[in-house]
């Protein structure tokens, strides 16, 4: 599951949010960080993007509940 969300970013080219969730259609924004639900929302994923340099840099993965309780925003 981690590996088919990997294919799939490494092969977007979205220049924006809304575009981005075009191919990621539950991806959420919060505090400067793009949300990506994996495995059925069993995972997230937090990551920073640039569209302007059309990288991707992943923060976090980690369990739904490890997402609710917000300790990856303090890193």
């Amino acid at each position: 599951m981690l590996e088919d969300w990997f294919r799939k970013a490494s092969g977007l080219s979205a220049i924006s949010f809304p575009a981005l969730r075009q191919s990621f259609g539950s991806a959420d924004y919060v505090d400067g960080f793009t949300l990506f639900d994996v495995g059925g929302n069993r995972y997230r994923i937090a990551a920073v993007v640039h569209y302007d340099k059309q990288r991707m840099y992943v923060r976090q993965v980690m369990t739904h509940a490890e997402c609710d309780r917000n300790d990856w925003r303090k890193k």
